[in-house]
């Protein structure tokens, strides 16, 4: 009969033999350790950071253990990773951290490659030690489903959050649901209970139970409760744990169940015979009455997996009465606008929904697809009450696979033939997965050139990044096959545009899409503790000093005294480094000309470079705000300008929902203006709504 781990309530690891276990002491290896890392009787030391003291499992079946399991006799004293390896991989695959003052550690072997485990590693974050009692693989562990009980409070979601380390969710299934028990203060008129993992927000945050309209809690709210339905938010807990961010509220338990822990929801009339149970293609039920572009409604990314270019969105909606007719916009949730958006038929001639009409019909166009299974819905809209959306996938694949997207025999000359494959083939594409291009360097070529791009010339940002490339980013003529994992971003662009391939002295013959890990969310705000707000984007070629960017005075009225410049583009392919001038509007050079990041002490850029970041001057700053800027450049494409500032200390950043939002203007009859002039509009950013008078 096999003894079990157990977690009691505290979740310390009990002692006792294991029917299957190893014990890893024994095959500590000083050889493969490293940075510093040693083990000495049980003691562990680190002499630099992330040093790795590693147990050498010599690629043997090790199917008999599930998981490897750390004790420590004293709380941590820094941050701890349980690192796995398998086969002859060079970096990990099975990865589990647990905050400094942990005293245990447990990583999940991976079942389909535990017949082949070369090592674990056990890493700490800073110098140190830490006094080992037990380094076991077991067999199983049981998890008890009250992760916490006690009471710690969260006022403040920036400054403080309440944290569960990944030991507690080694046991996690997809499916199970977390519970999250609390009190709520009297300072506000509101409450926050916010799910994330690793600082990146959960997808399960999107089905919590008990919020009001705007995602916050009432004061008499007790709980809340979601499904852990997410593949991405199994792994992401697993491995980093459980932040709960909030405002005004006390965390008093934690529970991780079975069994759903839903409140009552209305009979559902198409499945009388389970009526808690949505129909199949019902991604939300409810009434949201959006008031004047006030209230969203929003569908996670996971309701939306799979979902394809060509598949039917449908949404139930009412006119509110009193009003002549309603408004609607459909987005992705980070505000990004749909494809289909205002092609239903039930529209009328001026995109507006009239009385009369109850439900509206899309097809998803070009893009849409990616979009939503990336990033989830969004419906904005005026004067309608929404009460159900459905999704209708069409015949067909789902995401594609091991896919021949193109063959045949191109050669591009010097830069001048392209293979071009239209953005149909790339619809449910997703970050991370793989471009796979096969070619040949032309006979009496020394090496060859190639760029990714899509059909609109932009590059894609995995461009020269393939391993198969050499240090110059060139082909070699031992080279046949190149590898690109795509980006986010890229995959974002291929879907809605197309790919284009160029080159110098290559001849393509196949290209071929493979499923890869799918890569985390991009985060909604880039540039760590600071804000981006864009000034400008789109596509100039400066070429050999010809195009510019100018941007006037007035783009840097809000800029203060600490923001930095920064620059996003792209190197042209085979035109050497790259150089980027920055200047003022009168054409002088700023002082901060030459010294942005990615740019050698003579002011060119590093190989691969996709931005500049420039700090700007108290004296730059006062000729911006005078004359405006000028960039221009010699072999790069500028694509986008921002300035970065930082975050207000005071700010509560975890409602960046509205602060980071586009801002947005509609007239008085509920349409979008896209340049307001003078007169009255409402400005909306956000789920944030005022009256505002443009002069």
């Amino acid at each position: 009969m096999k003894k079990l781990l157990s977690f009691i309530l505290s979740g310390v690891v009990s002692a006792g033999a294991f029917a299957a276990e190893l014990d890893l002491m024994p095959l500590y290896s000083a050889d493969m350790s490293w940075s510093g890392a040693s083990l000495a009787s049980n003691i562990a030391t680190w002499s630099e950071g992330w040093g790795g003291v590693v147990f050498n499992l010599e690629n043997n079946d090790y199917s008999a253990y599930n998981f490897a399991v750390f004790n420590l006799e004293e709380p941590s004293h820094s941050k701890m990773k349980l690192e796995a390896y398998y086969s002859d991989e060079q970096s990990a695959s099975g990865v589990t951290e647990a905050d400094a003052g942990s005293q245990t550690i447990i990583l999940r072997l991976d079942e389909a490659k535990r017949t082949n485990i070369t090592k674990v590693a056990f890493i700490a974050a800073k110098p140190g030690s830490a006094i080992i009692s037990k380094a076991a693989l077991v067999d199983e562990l049981e998890i008890d489903p009250v992760l916490f009980e006690g009471s710690v409070a969260v006022p403040d979601m920036k400054k403080i959050y309440f944290k569960l380390g990944a030991e507690k969710f080694v046991g996690l299934k997809k499916g199970q649901t977390l519970t999250i028990h609390f009190t709520t203060g009297d300072l506000q008129q509101y409450a926050s209970v916010d799910l994330y993992s690793d600082n990146k927000k959960l997808k399960c945050q999107s089905t919590r139970t008990n919020t009001k309209k705007d995602g916050q809690f009432s004061l008499d709210a007790t709980e809340t409760s979601t499904v852990i339905a997410d593949d991405e938010d199994v792994a992401s807990l697993q491995t980093y744990g459980l932040q709960i961010k909030g405002r005004n509220v006390t965390i008093t338990r934690v529970a991780l169940t079975d069994g759903a822990d839903i409140p009552d929801t209305p009979d559902n009339p198409d499945n009388p015979d389970n009526p808690d149970q949505p129909t199949e293609g019902v991604l939300w039920t409810g009434s949201v009455a959006t008031g004047t572009w006030a209230n969203d409604v929003t569908v996670g990314a996971s309701g939306f997996a799979g979902c394809k270019d060509g598949d039917k969105l449908t949404i139930f909606l009412s006119v509110d009465a009193g009003n002549e007719y309603g408004n609607i916009e459909l987005n992705d949730q980070k505000y990004t606008k749909l494809a289909c958006d205002g092609s239903s038929a039930e529209l009328d001639s001026y995109g507006c929904v009239q009385p009369t009409v109850s439900k509206l019909t899309y097809t998803l166009g070009s893009g849409d697809g990616a979009l939503l299974s990336a990033n989830g819905l969004r419906v904005k809209g005026a004067n309608i009450t929404v009460s159900r959306i459905e999704l209708e996938k069409s015949q067909g694949g789902d995401t594609p696979s091991d896919e021949t997207l193109w063959t045949g025999a191109t050669n591009t000359g010097k830069w001048a033939n392209d293979v071009t494959i239209e953005a149909p083939k790339f619809t449910g594409c997703k970050g991370g997965d793989i471009i796979e291009i096969t070619l040949s360097v032309n006979d009496g070529n020394d090496y060859g050139n190639i760029e990714l791009d899509d059909i609109n010339y932009t590059k894609l940002a995995c461009d020269g990044t393939s391993a198969q490339l050499d240090s110059y980013g060139c082909v070699q003529p031992d080279v046949h096959k190149l590898s690109y994992i795509i980006t986010n971003a890229d995959a974002h662009l291929i879907a809605s545009n197309g790919l284009r391939i160029k080159g110098a002295d290559i001849t393509i013959t196949e290209v071929r899409l493979l499923p890869g890990t799918a890569l985390p969310d991009d985060p909604d705000v880039p540039g760590g503790d600071m804000t981006e707000t864009q000034l400008w984007n789109g596509s100039v070629n400066c070429g050999q000093w010809v195009q510019t960017v100018t941007l006037p005075a007035s783009a840097f009225t809000e800029a203060k005294a600490g923001d930095k410049l920064k620059i996003n583009l792209s190197i042209n392919a085979g035109k050497g480094k790259g150089i980027v001038k920055v200047q003022d509007g009168s054409g002088a050079d700023l002082d901060m000309n030459g010294k942005g990041t990615n740019m050698d002490s003579s002011g060119n850029f590093t190989r691969g470079a996709k931005e500049a970041v420039y700090d700007i001057t108290d004296g730059d700053l006062a000729r911006l705000k005078s004359s405006g800027l000028i960039v221009s450049g010699f072999a790069v494409t500028v694509t986008r300008i921002s300035l970065m500032s930082e975050k207000d200390a005071d700010s509560i950043t975890e409602i960046a929902d509205d602060d980071d939002a586009p801002v947005e203007y509609y007239n008085i009859c509920g349409q979008r203006v896209q340049n307001p002039s003078a007169g009255l509009y409402l400005r909306r950013q956000g789920n944030k709504v005022a009256k505002v008078y443009v002069k």
